[in-house]
């Protein structure tokens, strides 16, 4: 099992595919535990880090945290991404992609978050905020 942007996985041996597949723990319904064990070799290729394609190509982000939501941004980012500013605010910068999702998540941070970088992020953060007062 591994923990992977804000959800859990399960990466296990599919007999119907033939192959090493990933599931996302909250997708999986009529779960049958059995007491059938088998040992099955990884493949050499196997490996739980993202390939440099999927990294390398995303942007960097720096983002400024309010510290009264100091809790939610300890709980969601890894320590080596924060770094404590001297007003306080925390500062998480880290390598995502420019995403529907990923804007979504931002979101939820609300008045407590500002994209410092990319600027792209910035302007479509930007976007997003005036389609969401125009419906208020």
């Amino acid at each position: 099992m591994i923990f992977k942007s804000h959800a859990w996985y399960l990466i296990a041996y599919s007999r119907h595919r033939d192959e090493i597949r990933t599931y996302k723990m909250s997708r999986i319904r009529d779960l049958q535990i059995t007491n059938e064990l088998f040992s099955r070799q990884l493949p050499k290729d196997f490996s739980l880090t993202p390939s440099c394609g999927e990294i390398c190509s995303a942007p960097t982000f720096i983002l400024h945290f309010s510290a009264k939501i100091a809790y939610k941004v300890y709980d969601e980012f890894q320590e080596k991404y924060i770094k404590k500013l001297d007003d306080g605010t925390l500062e998480v910068t880290f390598r995502y992609q420019l995403s529907d999702w990923t804007f979504l998540y931002l979101l939820s941070f609300g008045e407590y978050l500002e994209i410092v970088e990319p600027i792209e992020a910035r302007e479509l953060l930007k976007e997003k905020a005036r389609k969401i007062l125009s419906v208020y």
